[in-house]
């Protein structure tokens, strides 16, 4: 039932003068409640006043950040060659360098080293059968072996200078 409209009356007079009696103080007030005449409610649990609850860190934030290079490399880092035997040291030096970095560019190479072959070096690799081409890209050091084998021979040795 309904409640008549002068006691809806009376209730909201009741608010309004509630509101307008400024003669209360509350200063004397902690923030953990009400005090005995009536003051305000407690402060909520997430009140900005109050402190926020210390959360556990997972491993994952407890171990420091180490930041790195992104080493991720492309096939063109691998100097090409063109069979000329004048700059043949020089590049298996660099191939070596690049190879000695890891063990899995070590093996990488293998199969890599022969798309860097321009000239003659690429009408050499690729007149050799592909059965003997898969031995080759093994890795490196066979890819080098084979190499050496075949272009590091009596005439290149006589024609270098020491």
């Amino acid at each position: 039932m309904p409640p008549s409209s002068t006691r809806l009356g009376a209730i909201i007079g009741a608010a309004l003068a509630a509101l307008k009696d400024s003669s209360k103080d509350y200063s004397n007030l902690d923030e953990s409640g009400p005090d005995r005449n009536g003051g305000p409610p407690k402060l909520p649990p997430q009140s900005s006043k109050r402190p926020l609850p210390v959360l556990k860190k997972s491993k994952e934030d407890l171990t420091p950040k180490c930041y790195h290079f992104n080493m991720k490399l492309k096939p063109e880092i691998v100097p090409t060659w063109d069979r000329n035997e004048n700059t043949l040291a020089w590049w298996i030096e660099k191939v070596g360098q690049l190879a000695n970095t890891s063990p899995d560019i070590f093996k990488e190479l293998g199969k890599v080293v022969p798309w860097r072959f321009t000239n003659s070096a690429e009408t050499w690799y690729y007149s050799i059968p592909l059965k003997d081409q898969q031995l080759m890209e093994q890795d490196w050091g066979t890819l080098k072996t084979a190499i050496a084998d075949y272009w590091m021979n009596h005439s290149w040795l006589k024609d270098q200078k020491f």
